[in-house]
């Protein structure tokens, strides 16, 4: 059996609505997989419940390298000190869950919690992982 081209026709409707049918699968599929995605001042791990915990410890963020300055290379030129170069006894974190309307609220005040010892993050990936966000503002 063989099917003549047309714009209109039911089979290329059919093409259609099957690749939006795979993009939304693969979306659901990306949605429901744990990976990390590693940044120049921190990372993101995001769980198979959706939710993806932020770690952040580099210039501008709520820890001890806060108010850190560019720093000058080889060249005399300014540029931000390299992922290698940042070391922190502390960090900012959020949460959010992209198909639940954005950020968890993590303090009183805000939705990022800042200067998170690093000791705290292995508990606060548990919490994250389970839902538990209760947990994660009662250890602040």
């Amino acid at each position: 059996m063989s099917y003549e081209y047309d714009e209109g026709s039911d089979i290329d409707n059919y093409e259609d609505e099957q690749v939006f049918q795979d993009n939304q699968q693969d979306k659901k599929d990306e949605m429901s997989e744990s990976r990390i995605n590693h940044g120049p001042k921190g990372f993101q791990m995001t769980f198979e419940n959706g939710y993806t915990l932020s770690v952040q410890y580099g210039r501008g963020n709520y820890c001890e390298r806060r108010n850190d300055y560019m720093v000058y290379d080889q060249n005399d030129s300014l540029e931000e000190p390299s992922a290698d170069k940042i070391i922190s006894k502390d960090c900012e974190i959020a949460v959010w869950h992209d198909g639940k309307g954005g950020y968890v609220q993590l303090s009183e005040h805000d939705a990022v919690r800042g200067w998170v010892p690093i000791e705290d993050l292995p508990q606060i990936m548990v919490y994250v992982q389970t839902g538990d966000f209760d947990a994660i503002r009662a250890t602040e």
